[in-house]
């Protein structure tokens, strides 16, 4: 039985290595943007695939295993897809060189950022938290027969998109394991980066899911503490992070390794729920937990910190007296609420992208405390001291584009008000026709001026049709519906065509503004959006072209 495609399952994959050196300028220096285990990587911009990252395999760093990790990488990566995972474009094999071909994130690798004061707390969190579920869904959700050990999660390899969603990268030292398999490989020679690599598997050469979660402390760490797991600089304890902040968390001494800038916006219960789930991650083995638990202990640390963003100052900082009492320090919640309300949705959710979606048309959103998702049973549970459940009905439906129905609580007397409100805006809107249609009457041209107007409309030549491609991340179909449904009827648009695979999206129209759409859909769908290089020659225009140019040149005949 397989457990992973082969490379002769992929060969629509294939680019050129003419493409690839086209895109990159031969792979010119002021393109190279940084170098990496597999080698040296480039900036490109392609026709077909757009902005692209290009990885080129040197095999002298490859201790003789550059087709091994190649072969994997493209195996894995055409298989198994995840918002939180990074997309391949394709590969080339061709005249000795073997390439790999990825989406360019335009932020770069997370290591770029630790020390960068302008990336909040609250956008760490999200960060991690992305970057725990794209390991979760390797370790667990790729499929009933299969699981993956990633063994390099580090954060060089964690990718960021202009939106600042992480995606793991990096899958050439990846290993699939069976179910029917036992939990553990036996390695020969284990593999990793020193800082980032579990001791465990180091001193044993034993494999598991828990070392790459002991990896995935070590990140967590360096995004709390700002700075690389390993510095060969230091003398001391400094030098190995996960050392130095084993001792410090065992003192009590956190603040000492925090920086200012970042410890000065977290709030309590946030930073103990983040900094005790990265501590679990380094223990023994046994003791780790798994990524599951790490989604599920991020999230909590999230609704803890965007809570407390959303307080006032007064409450957020009790006055001295407060905090001898204890109140605060008791309750684990930033936000305590007896009288929490709780509203039931049902909206249909295809996919995690969905569910994202969801949440963040909510987030911040008056009243709102905190938002659970299920797209098994497409629920949506919103909870909150003073939310509107008919003002959250209307928000979802207005950002989201999507059939919502309230569950609970029942409404009823409330929906009949929104219904009368309904009707008279539309008794408003009836008014405003009518007025509008007599100033329009009113500004009617005169009976000779209206034929003038005519004849030279009638002498203009119409529009050619206009073809704009976009490339836009659509995790399924409900994502491609949702674009689709925000261009229908836009300025100008007649035909929007959308690819989940390739994810590009042709917009067709005569009168089109490729600035003005990619707005609407960024907007609208809170996705990243790249307007790619026209088209010289449309696919479906194509065949149409022959039969266009004969009567052309029998009408040109007949003139002699």
């Amino acid at each position: 039985m397989k457990t992973m495609p082969s490379i002769e399952d992929v060969k629509h994959l294939q680019i050129p290595l003419r493409e690839i050196s086209l895109a990159t300028n031969g792979f010119a220096k002021e393109n190279f943007i940084g170098e990496g285990g597999f080698g040296p990587v480039y900036k490109g911009i392609s026709k077909k695939h757009g902005s692209i990252a290009v990885k080129r395999l040197v095999y002298r760093q490859m201790r003789g295993q550059g087709d091994h990790q190649f072969k994997t990488e493209i195996a894995l990566l055409s298989k198994y897809k995840h918002e939180n995972i990074v997309s391949l474009r394709g590969f080339c094999d061709e005249e000795g060189e073997k390439i790999l071909v990825y989406r360019y994130e335009i932020n770069g690798s997370l290591d770029k950022h630790l020390n960068n004061e302008n990336l909040t707390w609250i956008q760490r969190l999200w960060i991690c938290l992305d970057a725990a579920r794209g390991l979760q869904y390797l370790h667990d959700n790729v499929g009933s027969q299969l699981g993956i050990f990633h063994r390099d999660v580090k954060s060089p390899n964690i990718l960021l998109d202009e939106g600042w969603k992480a995606k793991i990268s990096d899958f050439g030292l990846s290993r699939a394991r069976p179910a029917n398999m036992q939990a553990s490989f036996l390695i020969s020679y284990p593999c990793g980066t020193e800082g980032y690599i579990d001791p465990d598997y180091n001193n044993n050469c034993y494999l598991t899911q828990k070392s790459d979660v002991y990896s995935f402390g070590v990140v967590l760490w360096e995004v709390l503490c700002g700075r690389l797991a390993y510095v060969p600089s230091y003398n001391d304890d400094r030098r190995s992070l996960a050392v130095w902040v084993e001792k410090h968390y065992a003192r009590g001494m956190l603040d000492k390794i925090i920086p200012s800038y970042l410890h000065k916006q977290m709030n309590t219960d946030s930073l103990r729920m983040f900094s005790k789930i990265a501590y679990q991650c380094l223990k023994n083995r046994e003791e780790r937990p798994t990524m599951k638990e790490v989604v599920y202990q991020l999230q909590e640390a999230i609704d803890h910190q965007l809570c407390f963003i959303k307080k006032p100052e007064e409450e957020a900082k009790p006055s001295i007296g407060e905090k001898e009492k204890g109140e605060d320090s008791r309750d684990p919640a930033p936000c305590p609420s007896q009288q929490q309300q709780e509203i039931v949705l049902s909206i249909y959710m295809h996919c995690q992208s969905c569910a994202r979606d969801v949440k963040r048309c909510l987030k911040g959103f008056e009243g709102v405390e905190d938002v659970v998702t299920d797209c098994e049973t497409h629920t949506v549970v919103v909870k909150g001291e003073k939310v509107d459940p008919l003002k959250v009905l209307e928000r979802i439906k207005m950002k989201s584009h999507r059939n919502v129905e309230l569950l609970s609580p029942s409404l009823t007397e409330g929906l009949n008000e929104l219904e009368l409100s309904k009707s008279e805006e539309k008794k408003y809107e009836v008014k405003n026709l009518e007025e509008g249609e007599k100033e329009v009457e009113e500004a009617k041209p005169a009976f000779g001026d209206e034929e003038m107007v005519k004849g030279s409309k009638d002498q203009l030549p119409p529009p050619s049709p206009q073809e704009i491609v976009l490339n836009v991340f659509m995790d399924c179909e409900g994502c491609a519906k949702k674009v689709r449904r925000c261009l229908k009827g836009f300025e100008g648009v007649e035909d929007v065509v959308t690819d989940c695979e390739t994810q590009k999206v042709v917009v067709k129209g005569r009168k089109v503004d490729p600035l003005k759409v990619l707005e609407r859909v960024q907007k609208i769908c809170h996705q990243k959006v790249e307007l790619l290089p026209e088209v010289q020659k449309p696919l479906r225009d194509e065949p149409k072209k022959p039969k266009q140019e004969k009567p052309r040149k029998q009408g040109w005949k007949s003139w002699f």
